[in-house]
Order: structure tokens, then sequence, then C-alpha cells
């Protein structure tokens, strides 16, 4: 199990005042002897007007230990470190949320995001209290929210500011990402499998950004 442990990278230290959150893909099962899933999160840093770094991601984990508390135990910590992140994560299985139960730390899930569902689901069957289940309608709009946000012009690069004043190089949130594997993720991405566990981080990420 030593090399699916993975480790925490941070590309931004947490600042006081900001309220971050968090996308995490968990796992369910305990002593998986072959693991072929991972668990993945994302700290969301929100949009800051006149900041150079922001509406980004600060820092990720990707890996897999012998006991999902351990995994559980890193998004704590990833959440107490970056000002209590709230954390939005698929709950169709409640064993990670009854992690936080036991730890008296349910504040720090997100509630089911019911405003977002109601907006763009014709019909809501969820009955869950805190996170989301991924169905299969909820897929497309998954999708749709995340191709929004890697779409998302931020900027633009002049080369000539001369002769190339209306031009320049545009800029999007995709051009921020500094995982490759998310990257490749996103590139090799098909629905139909269901096996994109730092795709789904971002689903979560964004979801939670969305309400």
């Amino acid at each position: 199990y030593n090399y699916l442990k993975g480790a925490v990278r941070i590309f931004e230290e947490p600042i006081d005042g900001i309220e971050y959150i968090i996308g995490y893909d968990p796992v369910h099962q305990d002593y998986v002897l072959k693991p072929d899933s991972l668990a993945c999160m994302y700290v969301y840093k929100p949009f800051i007007r006149g900041s150079s770094f922001s509406d980004c991601i600060v820092a990720e984990y990707t890996g897999r230990y012998v006991l999902t508390d351990k995994i559980n135990e890193i998004a704590e910590l990833l959440s107490l470190y970056y000002n209590k992140a709230l954390i939005m994560m698929e709950t169709n299985i409640r064993s990670n949320v009854e992690y936080f139960n036991r730890r008296g730390l349910l504040n720090l899930l997100s509630y089911k995001p019911i405003h977002t569902l109601e907006s763009n689901m014709d019909k809501i069957t969820q009955g869950n209290v805190f996170g989301y289940i991924k169905t299969t309608a909820l897929v497309p709009i998954l999708e749709r929210f995340t191709c929004e946000w890697l779409e998302k012009e931020i900027g633009r690069i002049y080369t000539d500011v001369v002769n190339d004043s209306e031009g320049g190089t545009i800029l999007r949130n995709m051009d921020f990402i500094y995982s490759k594997p998310l990257l490749e993720e996103l590139i090799s991405y098909n629905r139909l499998d269901d096996n994109f566990d730092r795709v789904d981080a971002l689903f979560a990420m964004v979801l939670n950004m969305k309400e």
C-alpha cells in the first residue's frame, strides 16, 4: 500500500479571511487488496478581485490508505488548515459522513446543494443531508458546470502591446491547473467509465462553488 499513499501538494498557503472550499471524491472500503480507485481532493480559492492567483486550485491530494478513516483525516486536516473549508463529497455511502460525525466535525461538510439542484434538475430524489449523490441525471450537469469553469476566460497575454492591443493569448482557468494527472484525466474522460477519480473530485469542487 505504500506506493498508493500519495502526498498533499500545496500550491499556495492559506490566507486569513478567505473562504476556501474542497471537492472530495472519497473511497468507501477498507483493506482492498488491489484497489482500482483512489481518493482525491482539491482545495479551491475563490475569485478575489485584484488577485493574480484566485478562482483556482491551491492544494490537492490523491492516494489511498488501508483505512478510509486515514483518508478522511487528510480531508479534515486540509479543511482545518484552509480556514475550515467546507467539504463537498459524494455521499451515496455514509461511512465517510460517519467519520466526521464521530469527530464532531459535521460543520466541515457542505450540505446538499439544494438550490443548485432545484435550479438545474426537473426532479430531485436525493434524500441525503450532506454532499450529493452522483446520479445519471446529475452527471451532464456536473460536466457542464466543470466545462464552464475550465473554459472561463480570466485574462490575456500580449507579446506585442503596440501591434496586438486587441488580440493576445487568452488565459483560461484550465491554464492554471498544475496537476498533470488531472489534465490527463480531463483529456481522456469518458462518461461511461466511472473510474475518473480526479475528475469526480473536480465535479465536487465545482458543485461546491455553484452552491
